[in-house]
């Protein structure tokens, strides 16, 4: 998987996590202190300039991490904890009035994606469960990201484990399990789940960034298994069924599979094959597969 220093996704081409409407935000502290404003403002400005700064730096960052790489990281991640230190400077008094006007929700979405970026897995999931009472009927986008907000993590931490561990690492079978094989399990189950009832409510920028993050927890599965060779860890009586699902993983039909859904996404999105069809984080997700151009992108493009 593509990283940077702190994270392991792709970047969100123009996902939930930079759609999240942070403008309206301010609007209503009128009547608060200033100081009060100037938090929610410190929060949205931090916020919209991590993200995009950390969406720039995955898609056009290299494979190998360079020292400009770091001091860029270096510098989302603060603006990240800035996020999280404004919000929690705010007043009860603003809190009630923030949450009166319907907007708690969003902030505290932002507040989660952040601590979510800085690694701080526990909070972020506390976060988030708290903000879905709040984005429960009326922000469907941070709404997706907080119910979602469980498996990126686990995402995150399957990933984290695989590189830190090389082939020939101290690491037993049942680690290999507990770290990455059930987490991702799970993500894989219930990811494709939550995109089609997305797309059915016809939030398909939603369900495409879902499916995304599916794809991105089969590819963080499949280096599971080249980078740390779990079968030959296996008791006799698991080893046919790791073997299995190591085959199934590591071999070409599924990821396909898994690519032309999301280029069926990009499609209903885009409505242009071109436009699916050079979609960065397809050809990203596609080279870290070695798989070829999903068979329902067919059109001919430009400069191709």
């Amino acid at each position: 998987m593509l990283s940077t220093p702190t994270n392991h996704h792709f970047a969100q081409r123009r996902s939930v996590i930079i759609l999240l409407s942070l403008c309206v935000s301010i609007l209503f502290l009128s009547g608060c202190a200033t100081p009060n404003v100037d938090l929610v403002r410190q929060a949205q400005d931090n916020y919209n300039r991590a993200a995009q700064l950390d969406n720039q730096s995955r898609l056009f960052g290299s494979y190998d991490v360079q020292q400009q790489d770091i001091a860029r990281q270096v510098s989302i991640n603060s603006m990240y904890g800035s996020v999280i230190s404004s919000l929690d400077g705010l007043k009860p008094e603003a809190v009630q009035q923030i949450q009166a006007d319907g907007l708690w929700g969003n902030l505290q979405t932002i507040k989660a994606i952040s601590q979510w970026r800085l690694g701080r897995y526990a909070e972020a999931a506390l976060t988030a469960e708290m903000a879905l009472t709040f984005t429960q009927n009326n922000l469907p986008r941070d709404q997706a990201v907080n119910q979602m907000m469980p498996n990126l993590i686990r995402n995150d931490q399957a990933r984290n484990f695989v590189e830190l561990h090389q082939k020939g690492s101290d690491i037993s079978h049942q680690d290999w399990l507990t770290q990455v094989q059930e987490p991702l399990a799970k993500v894989l189950q219930e990811l494709p789940v939550e995109s089609k009832k997305w797309q059915e409510r016809g939030r398909v920028q939603i369900a495409t960034y879902l499916k995304m993050n599916q794809v991105i927890a089969f590819i963080n599965l499949r280096d599971g298994f080249l980078n740390l060779n779990p079968c030959s860890l296996a008791q006799p009586d698991a080893k046919a069924g790791c073997e299995a699902l190591e085959q199934k993983v590591t071999g070409s039909a599924e990821g396909n599979i898994l690519l032309t859904q999301y280029a069926d996404l990009l499609l209903e999105a885009n409505e242009d094959d071109c436009l699916a069809k050079q979609d960065p984080i397809l050809q990203r997700m596609r080279r870290k597969l070695g798989a070829s151009i999903p068979s329902n992108l067919t059109q001919a493009c430009p400069n191709e």
